[in-house]
């Protein structure tokens, strides 16, 4: 083990991108190490100093991150601009991040449900349109047209058809199937306090991080 210089403390997230340079969400803000240099982004750069807890990259290799006021973050060229959902829960706190292969951006939140961002467009799904829990702590793509959601009361999936027949107005409800202790969770509660918390792996299987351990599923 090597003590990287300088030290960084309160890291929160942490995501290679592709390029292999190394994105870190911390309690101050968003950083990142590029041939062994770090630099941290100011608001100066279009990035406040307030806490990151969530990264993703999408398909144009922009990194995306999520901030505890509920501002999400787009990172490209080095040039940062930020969206944040107009409601009234538009300053819940981005607790996951995931980056889709169509250019959607979902957006797990902490008592705000989840949100869809493609376009400048926000669509949010809450209890109230089927979810079983507002707390969205993990999101992971199937790969066979599924979301799955790790969150404060157990695991739960929804077809993205459903998800964006809801955002063009022509679905009131989403159909979402939870697991939860009766189907093999030791624990109700998924992991947040750091990320990525979740993983799909080579071979299909997705790893969800409850606080009594891993959770293995092949969807």
């Amino acid at each position: 083990f090597t003590q990287f210089t300088p030290e960084l403390h309160g890291v929160k997230a942490l995501l290679r991108a592709r390029d292999g340079r190394l994105w870190i969400g911390r309690k101050s803000g968003l950083g990142v190490i590029s041939g062994g240099q770090f630099r941290q982004f100011y608001p100066d750069d279009g990035v406040a100093r307030t806490d990151v807890r969530a990264l993703a990259e999408d398909e144009a290799g922009a990194i995306w991150a999520g901030a505890g006021d509920g501002t999400l973050t787009r990172v490209l060229t080095n040039k940062a601009t930020t969206f944040r959902a107009p409601d009234a829960w538009g300053g819940q706190p981005i607790w996951s991040l995931l980056a889709d292969s169509n250019g959607v951006v979902w957006v797990g939140t902490f008592r705000g449900g989840l949100l869809r961002f493609q376009g400048g467009k926000f669509t949010r799904y809450t209890t109230k349109d089927g979810f079983p829990d507002d707390v969205i702590c993990q999101i992971l793509d199937d790969g066979a047209g599924r979301l799955w959601m790790g969150s404060k009361q157990g695991i739960f999936h929804a077809d993205k058809s459903e998800l964006q027949a809801f955002a063009a107005g022509r679905l009131d409800t989403i159909n979402c199937t939870a697991y939860g202790r009766y189907d093999g969770l030791p624990s109700l509660e998924c992991s947040d306090n750091y990320q990525p918390a979740a993983w799909r792996t080579r071979d299909g299987r997705l790893l969800f991080a409850t606080l009594k351990g891993v959770v293995s599923v092949r969807p």
